[in-house]
């Protein structure tokens, strides 16, 4: 993967699973292998490793030259619940559905709960695709009870293919904060 990010950008999501697995896993050999190749090729990629705030503290805390390479950060604010609901809308659009205008008033609400019970791992977009894939199962268990097939029914999305429990509990266990970014704007 570093060779392939030679002259470019190399992306390591939730990089933190690589630190802390044990004898048996060979992340503490990547991170090593990364350290060498940012020293090595300083001048020929970006390192950019991303993850959850908490746990990605721990991952440059692991090594003193992930410290010492990893100095500039971005954090990322969650998305407000007007935000969410766009993402979901968004869903529905590329899936060619259609939410009508009490679905959105309550995707909006429900938003507006998992918002206001967020934690640190708070899923901001992933939230609304399990909103979504949720709402999308309710429909189909909806049309197949009614025998409904035509346009129309097939692709409204209506309040009550909403989980109704989905902004109790169904959000992101509590643990660490959201998503904020380290990254090296030059490798070494």
């Amino acid at each position: 993967m570093i060779d392939s990010a030679l002259d470019g950008i190399l992306f390591i999501d939730e990089a933190y699973s690589l630190a802390g697995r044990g004898a048996e896993d060979f992340g503490s050999e990547a991170i090593e292998t990364l350290l060498k190749r940012m020293e090595d090729d300083r001048d020929r990629f970006i390192v950019v490793v991303a993850g959850y705030t908490g746990p990605m503290e721990q991952f440059i805390a692991s090594n003193p030259g992930l410290e010492s390479r990893f100095t500039n950060y971005l954090k990322f604010p969650d998305y407000q619940p007007e935000e969410l609901l766009e993402i979901f809308h968004r869903m529905a659009v590329q899936s060619g559905l259609v939410c009508s205008p009490e679905t959105e008033k309550k995707v909006l609400a429900i938003c507006k709960d998992l918002h206001a019970a967020r934690n640190e791992q708070f899923g901001n977009a992933r939230e609304m695709r399990n909103l979504f894939e949720a709402a999308v199962r309710n429909q189909s268990t909806r049309l197949v009870a009614s025998g409904k097939s035509d346009h129309d029914s097939l692709t409204m999305l209506l309040p009550e293919d909403l989980p109704a429990d989905f902004g109790s509990g169904m959000a992101a266990p509590p643990e660490t904060k959201p998503s904020g970014s380290r990254i090296a704007p030059r490798a070494g």
